[in-house]
């Protein structure tokens, strides 16, 4: 889907992300599991195309990161904030996603080399989906494609076709913002190729509606395999009006 949207470069970068190539398990030893989650699936497709000495890069990077006692306090798929040990709920949550900054730790895997060539893919992880979609939406995603009991690229990657066909104006815009947020922050101190990797794919959604479509329904997709949507989606009748509204 994603190679289909895409222009063949910004500002001379290109960054063409052909989601139909599928990750293979590779010895990263940086303890990924593609199958554990959409996040590790999405670094486990960029880390299949680098070469052994570009994964060892990245692995150095995302040990440095857990060493280095910062804990990254956005969790769930982009969608949760956890705070000291607690997950912020409701106003305090959707405020946090909205405010809280890019790390230089957020960014280093991709110093490494990681989606160099992909860079729209490095975006992936960094947009946060409640800011662009609602729960409701979410939780009828949930409803409409149950998960199994451990994460499925397959079932990721038909809610990123379906989603497709939701992306309205909301969504794209919403993108925008989030892209241009990042923007703004880049680059950041001690990670200059990440920093540029992650601008070119800032750029892209800014420019092109297509490559925005896509970002907006990859987000989706991500909300869905979060335990926030699952949560959502349990304590939510299935015949509520709101969801009922947005399964077609």
């Amino acid at each position: 889907m994603w190679a289909e949207a895409l222009p063949a470069s910004v500002g001379g970068m290109a960054i063409t992300a052909p989601i139909e190539a599928r990750p293979a398990p590779c010895p990263t030893g940086a303890g990924i599991d593609p199958r554990a989650s959409a996040t590790a699936w999405i670094l486990g497709h960029g880390l299949g195309r680098l070469s052994c000495e570009e994964r060892r890069l990245v692995a150095v990077a995302v040990r440095r990161r857990r060493l280095d006692g910062t804990p990254s306090l956005v969790v769930d798929e982009g969608c949760q904030v956890r705070i000291r040990g607690s997950l912020l709920e409701g106003a305090a949550r959707s405020a946090g996603l909205a405010w809280l900054p890019l790390t230089a730790a957020d960014l280093a895997p991709y110093e490494g080399g990681l989606f160099r060539a992909e860079p729209l893919q490095s975006l992936s992880l960094l947009l946060r989906p409640p800011t662009i979609w609602a729960e409701e939406e979410a939780a009828a995603v949930e409803r409409r494609f149950p998960r199994a009991r451990r994460f499925r690229p397959e079932r990721f990657d038909v809610i990123e076709r379906y989603a497709l066909r939701l992306v309205g104006p909301s969504q794209r815009d919403a993108v925008k913002r989030g892209a241009r947020r990042i923007a703004e922050q880049l680059p950041l101190p001690d990670v200059p190729a990440a920093s540029a990797v992650v601008a070119a794919a800032c750029e892209a959604v800014t420019r092109d509606d297509a490559c925005c479509a896509a970002a907006a329904a990859r987000q989706l997709a991500r909300f869905a395999s979060s335990d926030l949507a699952a949560r959502v989606a349990a304590r939510r009748r299935p015949d509520s009006p709101d969801l009922r509204l947005l399964l077609p």
